[in-house]
């Protein structure tokens, strides 16, 4: 794995700032360190397991490589990292100083250098708390065994160093950069960012795509669940004894399970959207987001009724709920717009035998069960007009 990875060095320092004659403001600072840190898999790579616990080693040996405290010398400073790497055709968008003196090495541990900041805003940001530094590089992966640490930062490229705020995780820690970061730029293409809650309360990305601005809608729905279910996940795991949390954490898998069939999902409504366009055949938002809000619903019906929802699509758990609780229709041969009709009648029917009266509980006032009765009838009735009963 050769030169696919950034990643971001956080909370190393300013120790002191002055303004030189042309009012530009200089810094001494220590911006990378060597040792062992952990990563959640998540934040690293996207082959490695997402909530796992990494030990990752920066050493000597690789940081102070003459080579490396060479190319340090010569990148630029920018304001927070940019979304991309720095090249010869954009440097130019992001730069706000530059590296203005030699870089050492302090107590065996530090990178130390002088850098000089003359952008007015940056400036301001620096002077008003905006306090630390974090060196963005790329590097490979180096899988070790039976060691202290899971593998070894090698071959080290810096790229440039971003003045962050104080404990602040950069926007794309460890993302793999395996396709130009640029290549989608000016094609109504919309970032969508799938983020998850760490136990330590921070926020990790797991995965960046980019999708149409038809599709934005839909797909950032799904990434908003996905992270609401990471919390709800937490905090339930939090404050429960060990049989608890085993089970949680048996959850946590199939959840996990449930979600990558929800990315293969969105890759078909992509594909879709994308064949659509190419037939100059527009498609509405709107109907892409019936489509999400449809699978959702009749996830929650398969749910109640027991039955594995994990890769399957809107259609299947439609058959799926029929045969369980309307076994008498055959639905071999027959078109989708008759399993929509007995979906919508069988889950009428769910729904009123979960009420409070079938519960044992106070009974339904008549009127009440007359609409539900009018209901289902009218149901059954629209089936009967379309397909001509129940064979």
């Amino acid at each position: 794995m050769k030169n696919k990875l950034i990643a971001f060095d956080n909370n190393v320092e300013i120790i002191s700032q002055k303004r030189n004659e042309n009012g530009y403001l200089v810094l001494k600072c220590i911006f990378a360190r060597t040792g062992i840190q952990e990563r959640y898999g998540a934040e690293i790579n996207p082959d490695f397991e997402a909530t796992k616990l990494y030990r990752e080693y920066r050493s000597p040996k690789e940081v102070f490589k003459p080579e490396v405290l060479e190319a340090f010398k010569n990148v630029v400073i920018t304001n927070d990292h940019p979304q991309e790497l720095l090249t010869s055709q954009n440097t130019k968008y992001h730069a706000i100083g530059f590296v203005s003196s030699e870089v050492a090495v302090v107590d065996d541990t530090y990178l130390q250098c002088e850098i000089t900041i003359y952008d007015d805003d940056a400036i301001d940001d620096i002077e008003n708390g905006k306090s630390e530094l974090s060196a963005g590089y790329l590097y490979s992966l180096l899988m070790v065994e039976n060691m202290d640490y899971d593998y070894i930062q090698t071959d080290i490229k810096p790229n440039h160093i971003a003045i962050v705020q104080a404990g602040r995780c950069g926007p794309a820690c460890s993302l793999a950069f395996d396709t130009n970061p640029n290549q989608n730029k000016g094609n109504d293409m919309k970032k969508i960012v799938f983020k998850r809650m760490l136990p330590d309360g921070k926020e990790a990305v797991i995965s960046e795509i980019e999708v149409s601005d038809e599709s934005a809608e839909a797909v950032q729905g799904v990434a908003d669940m996905i992270f609401e279910k990471s919390k709800k996940m937490l905090e339930a795991s939090q404050g429960k004894d060990e049989d608890e949390v085993k089970a949680k954490d048996e959850e946590i898998e199939s959840l996990k399970t449930e979600l990558s069939s929800k990315d293969e999902e969105i890759d078909k409504l992509q594909a879709q959207i994308d064949t659509n366009k190419e037939q100059n055949v527009g498609t509405d938002s709107k109907a892409v987001m019936a489509m999400a809000q449809d699978l959702a619903g009749v996830i929650v019906v398969a749910n109640d009724c027991g039955i594995d929802t994990t890769g399957k699509d809107t259609l299947s758990l439609k058959k799926e709920v029929i045969g369980k609780y309307k076994p008498e229709l055959a639905l071999d041969g027959k078109s989708e717009s008759y399993v929509e009709s007995a979906f919508d009648i069988v889950a009428l029917q769910i729904k009123d035998a979960d009420s409070s009266f079938l519960r044992g509980l106070d009974a339904v006032p008549s009127k009440a069960l007359d609409e539900k009765q009018k209901e289902q009838n009218e149901a059954q009735d629209s089936f009967n007009s379309k397909f001509g009963g129940n064979s």
